[in-house]
């Protein structure tokens, strides 16, 4: 293997990253089902690009395209958390969790450089946080579309 192309983690690994990437099909689906069409799309592709990468990540133009992908959605995300958000103990669970999400990204990229063989862990978590509020972003976009329309 070239050196551009160096193994960042072992199959034994990363198989755990392609299933916590995996979930995100979840949130995909709730969006699909309440015909936010355009989330739903955002979170397949998501998915299926970064399972593509764990699946053998490497130092390659698919890292380059789940990097990409991954930052596109989170911007996404942002903007429609706080465009729909509404104040209720959800949004109060959102906030925290972005804490810890935003925490254990920080602790794997940490642990990555410094050789921790545990850091794909915190990167699973950051998966499970980053899930955690997209259903909740999308369940705010229900609410409030839902409360526009009992409001006409």
């Amino acid at each position: 293997m070239c050196n551009n192309e160096e193994l960042y983690i072992e199959w034994d690994k990363s198989r755990y990253l392609v299933l916590s990437s995996a979930l995100f099909l979840i949130p995909s689906l709730y969006a699909y089902l309440n015909h936010i069409y355009f989330l739903s799309s955002v979170l397949l592709g998501v998915s299926v690009i970064s399972m593509n990468y764990w699946r053998k990540a490497s130092n390659s133009l698919r890292r380059k395209i789940d990097i990409f992908t991954a930052n596109a959605s989170f911007i996404i995300f942002v903007y429609n958390g706080f465009y729909y958000f509404i104040p209720s103990t959800v949004s109060i669970r959102m906030c925290i969790c972005g804490l810890f999400v935003m925490y254990f990204f920080y602790l794997s990229n940490v642990l990555y450089k410094n050789k921790n063989k545990n850091w794909y862990k915190y990167h699973i978590l950051f998966h499970i946080g980053i899930l955690h509020n997209q259903i909740f972003v999308i369940y705010n976009i229900v609410q409030y579309n839902n409360n526009k329309l009992s409001n006409k």
